[in-house]
């Protein structure tokens, strides 16, 4: 029922749109070149070296809400009595408009983990630029998109340097039972704000074993019977979207895809698989290699490309908006595309494990090797069905036999352009034994 209304809110705004969209595009291609007009660079040149506390979280935010187009809100209390701020950046006509009669809002939770900072320094400096820029381009941005909020969810767990909250409770688990008073003020302002898009920005362990940990990646909706088609639609394109701003900006990513039967406990598929609201999980890593600013970059591109894509779905007509997007196929039952004589040589795919009708159970590798150039990503299918889809080597993805009935079972991977077209694709069978089965 929630899905179905968040998409009659959009629906119903779309009639009453006065607006047409263009501005963040016309951004990002600048971006693209990465020219002294970079709005990436610019946004996150407002990010400091070292991450605020929450006393300085609190004075930023003090000094933010001086701006006529900053709305702050105090959305609920901790454990500890430390606040929980929503902060709104709009055009100033747009502030305090309901929700339902503004332009659409893109919904940001950053800081679940108490130890987790670049969310919330990509959050502040997103904040910061849309509320001083004088850009033309950028304000014609707040005209047609309210960014809302909540840069740091867990107070006390940052003023304790800890991940969880004060009751020792994992707020990112926590999103079934509602048990917690930030979780709680979260998803009441979700109810207030009606975003049409959700973000949750989050850190990756400096050191792991899992190959899924290996890279910064993206988690979203995917598509299965249980799951409304234009919602998985809009992730999945836009997740291809963000593959290729990911590539353009150097910064290794890899994608994930939620479905009906996967657990609602976390924030984002409570955003999406219970809410029914596009959503996104954005996993920074970090450690050697990945200093606080490209973290912070991960994050502030992300959050762009995202309302970028929301922008152009919510003001192009029903035609170009929801029913293109309805239209285009999904990887899953596209055919490989003609490789052209040039191409043909020069690219390679090999599926190095599992081998060809091995038996499996429990945890299983699926390592692709790729020779050539001329590709975008490689997908990883399970039964036709898209499960992952990475930017960069290692190509692996971790298939959880566990997950699967005893049986046959066909893992295809593919290597795709940028629209996600398969130019090359290889399958193989595994026989899943759980048990002993």
């Amino acid at each position: 029922m929630v899905g179905k209304m968040s998409r009659t809110t959009c629906e119903a705004r779309s009639r009453n749109t006065w607006l047409r969209a263009g501005g963040m595009i016309l951004l990002l291609v600048a971006a693209a070149g990465l020219c002294a007009g970079d709005i990436v660079g610019d946004i996150v040149a407002l990010a400091p070296s070292q991450p605020h506390s929450y006393e300085q979280f609190m004075t930023a935010v003090q000094e933010l809400a001086a701006s006529p187009r900053i709305t702050v809100e105090s959305i609920g209390y901790t454990h500890k009595g430390r606040a929980v701020v929503l902060v709104a950046v709009q055009a100033p006509k747009n502030v305090g408009l309901n929700p339902a009669e503004g332009p659409p809002c893109l919904f940001i939770v950053a800081r679940q983990h108490g130890t987790e900072c670049s969310g919330t320094e990509a959050a502040l400096a997103l904040l910061r630029y849309f509320a001083t820029t004088d850009d033309e381009t950028s304000q014609r941005i707040l005209e047609q998109l309210t960014i809302a909020v909540v840069p740091m969810a867990n107070p006390d767990g940052v003023a304790a340097s800890r991940r969880l909250n004060a009751a020792n409770v994992d707020l990112n688990r926590d999103w079934i039972s509602l048990s917690q008073p930030e979780t709680r003020a979260v998803a009441e302002a979700l109810s207030r704000w009606q975003p049409l898009a959700a973000i949750d920005m989050h850190e990756l362990p400096a050191g792991s074993d899992k190959p899924a940990y290996a890279q910064s990646f993206v988690e979203t909706i995917g598509h299965d019977d249980r799951i409304a088609t234009w919602l998985s639609d809009d992730c999945r394109i836009c997740s291809l979207r963000l593959a290729d701003w990911m590539q353009a900006y150097s910064l290794p990513a890899n994608f994930y895809y939620d479905y009906s039967n996967d657990s609602r406990k976390l924030c984002h598929r409570y955003f999406g698989l219970v809410r029914g609201i596009p959503a996104y999980l954005f996993e920074a890593k970090t450690g050697s290699g990945h200093p606080l600013e490209q973290r912070t970059t991960f994050h502030v591109l992300g959050a762009l490309v995202v309302g970028n894509y929301l922008i152009h779905t919510y003001y192009d007509n029903q035609r170009r908006g929801r029913e293109a997007v309805a239209e285009t196929p999904a990887a899953a039952q596209q055919e490989p595309s003609e490789l052209s004589e040039a191409t043909k040589p020069t690219l390679k795919l090999e599926i190095v494990k599992p081998t060809e009708g091995a038996v499996v159970t429990g945890s299983v590798p699926v390592v692709v090797q790729v020779a050539g150039e001329g590709f975008s990503y490689v997908t990883f299918l399970i039964d036709g069905v898209l499960k992952a889809m990475t930017t960069c080597a290692p190509y692996t993805y971790l298939l959880n036999a566990d997950d699967y009935s005893n049986g046959e079972h066909r893992i295809e991977v593919a290597l795709c352009n940028a629209t996600g077209r398969p130019l090359l694709s290889e399958h193989c069978t595994i026989i899943v034994s759980n048990n002993g089965g």
